[in-house]
């Protein structure tokens, strides 16, 4: 619930907590696209998928609502003058809202999203036209929480089968899996791509350092045993990650 101030009070404004989350999210994914500039557009994209966690739900809804959006499973791009819905593309049949439960990645001249399941689109965002979509086996490699990160021509992903998936930015095929030792349970925090390095960490609270060109692990280990929902981040020659318990942990990179 959001706290009433008392009668007379001048607090000083102060950026909620969804707010925060939306910049971040944004920031995170123009990074992982090997861009150094966060625009309005970045920021609009992550707060429209960000409403699935955020308190503020039922405002959400009723701003989706008032926008004309109906309750089928739907991606959708909105107008950033008039805030008029320019096209829906239907992503599945979930009876969630919407099972696409991670933040899509803006990349260049397309958007890349991973519905809650085995299933990955790329689409114009001027048009919502599909340029492709992956379906993985069935049971297998199933999209999670986090966000994809691309990584020279691959856009990589964490999978609830305890993988990293790679994708072939071009034509949406599978290009390669890496399994990750110790790994059974959910991602949801994102891949963090440094240079040809990936910095990954699981619910379950297991960091591992990825040499991409080679695919061997260069680091793996467990952080105190807590779970972790939080992105990674760099933080000059560290990898900065917080854990569920508000544990801060500075890795080396």
């Amino acid at each position: 619930a959001v706290p009433e101030l008392p009668e007379g009070s001048t607090p000083e404004p102060q950026p909620s907590l969804g707010f925060r989350r939306a910049v971040q999210r944004a920031a995170l994914h123009v990074q992982g696209s090997g861009k150094d500039r966060v625009y309005g557009s970045n920021v609009l994209v992550a707060m429209m998928w960000l409403w699935m966690l955020d308190p503020l739900l039922g405002l959400v809804n009723g701003m989706i609502d008032g926008l004309g959006f109906d309750r089928q499973p739907f991606f959708g791009g909105v107008d950033q003058a008039t805030g008029n819905s320019l096209w829906q593309i239907p992503v599945g049949n979930s009876t969630y809202y919407s099972p696409a439960t991670s933040a899509p990645l803006w990349d260049e001249d397309r958007i890349v999203f991973a519905a809650h399941g085995h299933a990955v689109w790329v689409v114009f965002p001027d048009t919502g036209k599909i340029r492709w979509k992956y379906v993985g086996p069935a049971g297998e490699e199933q999209m999670g929480f986090s966000s994809p990160a691309r990584w020279k021509e691959l856009y990589l992903f964490g999978t609830l089968d305890g993988k990293l998936l790679a994708l072939d930015r071009t034509l949406g095929r599978k290009a390669w899996t890496l399994d990750l030792p110790g790994e059974s349970g959910c991602w949801d925090s994102s891949p963090l791509v440094d240079g040809d390095r990936l910095h990954l960490v699981s619910r379950l609270g297991n960091y591992y350092c990825v040499d991409l060109p080679t695919r061997t692990f260069l680091r793996h280990y467990a952080l105190g045993g807590e779970p972790v929902y939080a992105n990674p981040i760099l933080a000059g020659d560290a990898v900065a990650v917080v854990s569920l318990g508000g544990t801060l942990y500075l890795i080396p990179r």
